[in-house]
């Protein structure tokens, strides 16, 4: 008569197994979280991109879609484009719309600590 179940050596093989695997895990978490920004970090890098879009969106007013540039590279760039928390913002890309699609741009930023 044969019984179902796992039998002990079963058990301790699966425990072994996950155990490595937890302590595989853990310390690719322990090398991961010293690197990874913190939230105030992540809050000063948001409110640097926001302001970078808004300064280069406040322009499409005097320069249009077509002409979108940022303003803090090249030439004389405004006082609002000094960074005080140590970051670096970068402008990827301005894509400018269609003219018969929609109204949106896409503005992709890079924020980078000095």
């Amino acid at each position: 008569m044969r019984r179902r179940g796992f039998t002990l050596v079963e058990m301790v093989v699966f425990i072994v197994i996950v155990g490595v695997a937890a302590v595989a895990l853990f310390q690719t978490f322990g090398q991961t979280l010293p690197r990874s920004a913190t939230p105030a970090q992540l809050v000063e890098a948001t409110q640097l991109a926001q302001e970078r879009m808004e300064l280069i969106l406040g322009r499409r007013g005097v320069v249009s879609y077509a002409a979108l540039n940022d303003p803090c590279v090249g030439g004389t760039p405004p006082a609002i484009c000094t960074t005080t928390f140590g970051y670096v913002v970068t402008v990827a890309g301005i894509n400018a719309p269609p003219r018969c699609r929609s109204r949106g741009t896409a503005i992709r930023l890079l924020i980078s600590n000095s």
